[in-house]
């Protein structure tokens, strides 16, 4: 009752104001009597005009900063969605396996990105997940394709991307760029595999009753392996008891104190596959792009100093050594070879080839996962090197069927055993074949390959 007497009140004031306000008007003649109704309209489609513009930008106002709100919760939503995508994604590989539970997890979470996704970017996702768990998971007990990888994932990034930022455009040359980097930066920090020898390491006992037996007489075992060394054309940079170094063009092969250990080690500027299949091959040691190296078994319990009070009189050390060297020295001549191979190769077959087991590969593209390639070195090993070259034909994975169907194709010889890889053989090039027309016999059997295959 007492709402409906002050509303009423309110209406009556408002009322005795309006007539006041005219007779005001009209004792001060702003206006006539005839003026009244006309004057009274125009004010009241006025106030009605004021109202409506009112409501129309208020109501536009509203929608706006409703369609703000909800852009923004939808970013939200999204940013949240593929953060955990990606994290779902990465959960599932990182043990580089897939379980059913795992598989069940990407899958309905990809239907949860799907509601936020076009039809494309799914399907550019969907792909490159595909790669993702080849790559990763395919093959567990393998290294995996760093370089492969990180596409991929810049890929699945970048459909997210185009999705949540309408304006923005991710250039693909620079990301590209950035996966070999990744490739490169985790290629020169790969983990470590000491392989100690404990029945080999020398004692310093033994070495002081060596020493006492021989009346410290003078070995000249690694006197005689440096004059042939430098027959090679290998300069001897520096030669202490306790530093030794040679070095030929890119290749470089050394010996010093690190770590609280004796060590030797391999390079070839910057070719990672040679440190690579150094350690791959010698199941030890660590590297770094092209660098290899490893702490040595016999020289394992000598501290600093020690060379150079027992190696001018130790057999068993110099004859380590100089083993090791000679070793390393045939390494790293086998990378010059196949390197000048892979450099005469480049121009026409590209990125096709490169060096792998001091070889050098053809590879020839297919559509499966198993390509073949023509892998091509020098024979023998260091101790029994006959300088000839043989050409091979391999497939990737082992894919022992396409093997034998290829080697049938192309006449090749029985399928062999070389370094854990099935291989045919289909030429051995006499050892005074020139570096050119090893090359040019390379890409002779890529193409035919490639026209059979």
């Amino acid at each position: 009752m007492k709402e409906k007497i002050k509303n009423s009140t309110g209406i009556l004031i408002s009322a005795i104001s309006v007539l006041l306000i005219c007779a005001i008007a009209y004792i001060c003649r702003l206006f006539t009597v005839t003026d009244v109704p006309y004057q009274f309209l125009s004010a009241i489609l006025g106030a009605a005009i004021t109202i409506l513009i009112t409501f129309i930008l208020l109501r536009s106002q509203d929608k706006s900063e409703l369609s703000r709100t909800a852009k923004s919760k939808i970013y939200e939503e999204k940013l949240r969605i593929y953060q955990e995508y990606l994290q779902t994604l990465c959960n599932a590989i990182e043990d580089r396996q897939l379980s059913d539970d795992e598989k069940i997890r990407l899958q309905f979470q990809t239907s949860y990105i799907t509601m936020h996704t076009t039809d494309e970017h799914i399907e550019s996702i969907s792909k490159s997940v595909e790669e993702i768990l080849k790559c990763v998971c395919l093959y567990p007990n393998k290294p995996y394709d760093v370089e492969k990888l990180q596409k991929e994932l810049f890929n699945v990034v970048k459909n997210f991307q185009e999705e949540i930022y309408e304006d923005k455009t991710p250039n693909d040359k620079c990301r590209n760029e950035a996966a070999k980097i990744f490739s490169q930066a985790f290629a020169a920090f790969e983990s470590s595999t000491e392989r100690v020898n404990t029945d080999s390491v020398i004692s310093i006992e033994s070495l002081q009753e060596s020493a006492a037996n021989s009346d410290n007489a003078k070995v000249e075992i690694w006197d005689n392996a440096r004059k042939e060394w430098e027959a090679k054309g290998w300069n001897i940079t520096d030669d202490s008891f306790e530093y030794k170094e040679i070095t030929k063009g890119d290749a470089k092969v050394k010996y010093g104190f690190y770590d609280g250990h004796y060590y030797v080690q391999a390079e070839y500027g910057s070719e990672v596959y040679f440190s690579k299949f150094l350690k791959e091959k010698e199941g030890c040691g660590r590297r770094q792009y092209g660098l290899w190296w490893w702490h040595l078994d016999k020289f394992y319990d000598l501290k600093e100093n020690d060379a150079t009070k027992y190696f001018p009189t130790s057999k068993e050390l110099q004859e380590c050594l100089a083993d090791w060297f000679t070793y390393l020295v045939d390494a790293c001549e086998r990378q010059a070879k196949a390197s000048s191979w892979e450099k005469m190769l480049k121009g026409k077959y590209g990125d096709n080839v490169y060096t792998w087991h001091w070889g050098t590969v053809c590879e020839i593209k297919d559509d499966t996962d198993n390509n073949p390639y023509i892998f091509a070195y020098k024979d023998g090993d260091y101790k029994n090197n006959d300088n000839t070259t043989r050409i091979m034909l391999a497939v990737n994975n082992n894919d022992i069927e396409k093997l034998k169907v290829l080697q049938q194709k192309a006449s090749a010889s029985e399928i062999e055993d070389v370094d854990g890889y099935k291989m045919a053989l289909l030429e051995t090039l006499p050892k005074n074949t020139t570096d050119d027309d090893i090359a040019q016999n390379i890409g002779k059997w890529s193409d035919k390959i490639n026209n059979i295959k």
